[in-house]
């Protein structure tokens, strides 16, 4: 691995986990330098155009407002994110924006070390720009075979490509995904939550209570029955009915 060197800017609103993070860092990951620390998005964004950094690791909200709209300015940024965060909650949403690893606090030291070191290697790997876009269009769906959603339960989450995954069923306040073959896994997020990442070019609200991957449909019923691969159906509301069929009508 070549020698890389590591600018790296901390951005957290809270000064102690702040502090406790720099002082992780420089006890223990040598190749990083850490050029910034910030506890506010606009210092944060000020760090970054000054400096241009390899690397962020940031809380998910600021005291002036959330990192994921701050990266939103950065759709292909060149540096990689490390979330920090007292909330798991949001590992769903970071994970949508190609970060790096998503850390708890608080931080534990082995896996600060073994989050380092995957980013370092990223990095070396990236050998010119178009390669790195690359990664970064893949990891964000650009390339539609990797497009990935993570799917959060009970006990921690579940990374699925996206093309895996038939329709969706409301369950309550919890969704069903339907696999390809014949898996199905439960989250202990509302269909609604899904409706907000799942790519609108494959993935149709069909019903209150479905949403279908267009790629999956085998045909339709005029009973309303939507049939989907591995012999699966869901039933089309009226509210939707045009909205589907004209998907497939404007395809002739």
């Amino acid at each position: 691995m070549p020698d890389l060197r590591i600018k790296t800017i901390i951005a957290d609103g809270d000064e102690s986990s702040l502090q406790m993070l720099k002082q992780l860092i420089q006890s223990n990951c040598p190749e990083i330098e850490i050029v910034s620390v910030c506890s506010t998005l606009k210092h944060t964004v000020d760090s970054i155009k000054e400096f241009s950094p390899g690397l962020i690791f940031i809380e998910t909200e600021l005291p002036d407002g959330s990192s994921f709209k701050m990266l939103q300015m950065w759709p292909d940024r060149k540096f990689r994110v490390v979330f920090v965060s007292i909330n798991p909650d949001y590992a769903v949403q970071a994970f949508r924006f190609s970060v790096s690893d998503y850390l708890i606090k608080p931080v534990i030291r082995e896996q600060l070390i073994a989050t380092v070191a995957k980013v370092h290697s990223e990095l070396a790997e990236s050998n010119s720009s178009v390669g790195f876009h690359a990664y970064l269009g893949k990891m964000n769906g650009f390339d539609q075979v990797s497009k990935t959603l993570v799917v959060t339960n009970s006990k921690g989450f579940t990374v699925l490509k996206t093309d895996e995954i038939i329709f969706l069923e409301a369950d309550g306040y919890c969704t069903n995904f339907y696999l390809l073959e014949n898996t199905k896994i439960s989250s202990s997020r509302n269909l609604k939550f899904y409706s907000e990442l799942l790519p609108t070019s494959n993935f149709m609200r069909v019903h209150h209570s479905f949403i279908v991957n267009l790629n999956h449909v085998k045909g339709y019923g005029y009973h309303e029955e939507i049939l989907l691969t591995n012999n699966l159906s869901c039933s089309l509301s009226a509210a939707h009915k045009a909205g589907f069929l004209n998907h497939f009508k404007n395809r002739k």
